[in-house]
């Protein structure tokens, strides 16, 4: 059996931002599930140093609060940035893939959760909308996680 994590879930936004907290909600409720094989991270943002923990796992997934793409969570298949931007300033998915690949050698499966949201206003707390979406996303999450692992 591989000793590596199955599928690491890294829920990231700022919760004191109202929907910017979306993602953390919807991997809040994905651990309180139990799920073998899977590994919950929240972070308020994306840092190089989850590279690491990328490329010991078979999977990733980024969960995450996204304004104006679309009316519904969308879960998408992920691939590494281009080398040109794994060093720039700001981390996003993509540039941790590549830091995962480039300095440990891990290729995991990934995948951006996408949550539609509405208010980036400053206060804790998701506008109705956005908390309409939260069972839907874990959901998508759930059936991910259950078929990966």
């Amino acid at each position: 059996m591989d000793a590596r994590v199955k599928l690491l879930v890294v829920g990231y936004g700022n919760t004191l931002r109202r929907d910017d907290g979306a993602g953390v909600k919807v991997v809040e409720l994905l651990e309180a599930m139990h799920l073998p094989g899977v590994e919950i991270r929240i972070v308020q943002q994306l840092v190089p140093e989850l590279a690491e923990a990328a490329a010991a796992s078979q999977g990733i997934v980024f969960v995450d609060a996204t304004a104006g793409k679309s009316e519904k969570p969308v879960l998408a298949e992920l691939k590494p940035s281009a080398a040109s931007r794994v060093f720039a300033h700001a981390s996003d998915p993509g540039s941790i893939l590549a830091l995962a690949g480039l300095l440990y050698g891990g290729h995991p499966k990934a995948w951006c959760l996408a949550i539609p949201a509405h208010d980036f206003g400053f206060g804790e707390g998701l506008s109705e909308a956005t908390m309409r979406d939260v069972p839907f996303a874990a959901g998508l999450l759930r059936e991910l996680a259950v078929g990966f692992v």
